[in-house]
């Protein structure tokens, strides 16, 4: 668990993940991430809000829907200290809350393991 990013569900229910997958809103934060306009604040609430989706179950839908690892994958190169941490234990998160036949199905077995080699 990230204290940092732990928050209560309340804002955030699992009915608002058909929304948010919907509306791609999950795909356009990980673009605006990357964006050379995004403060550090902004990637943080970007950061929350993927791991508050971890925790209302919508793992599996980040991994199959919004390719959620291969953007992590890109990201730890490029940020340092703290933020790699944070997103290793994101990683971690979707590992541990996702439906893992589902996702290994989906991945031929491929998301796992880059789950573990992100996590280390």
């Amino acid at each position: 668990v990230i204290p940092s990013l732990t928050l209560t569900c309340d804002l955030f229910k699992i009915h608002d993940m058909d929304i948010y997958r919907r509306a791609n809103v999950f795909e356009r934060a990980l673009s605006f991430y990357e964006s050379p306009s995004a403060g550090y604040s902004a990637k943080r609430k970007i950061l929350q809000l993927v791991y508050r989706a971890t925790q209302v179950q919508g793992s599996t839908t980040l991994v199959t829907r919004a390719g959620i690892l291969s953007w992590i994958q890109s990201q730890i190169p490029a940020v340092k200290g703290k933020e790699t941490s944070t997103l290793a234990a994101i990683a971690d998160s979707l590992k541990q809350t996702s439906d893992n036949d589902r996702v290994s199905k989906w991945s031929g077995g491929a998301a796992l393991q880059v789950v573990e080699n992100i996590v280390g």
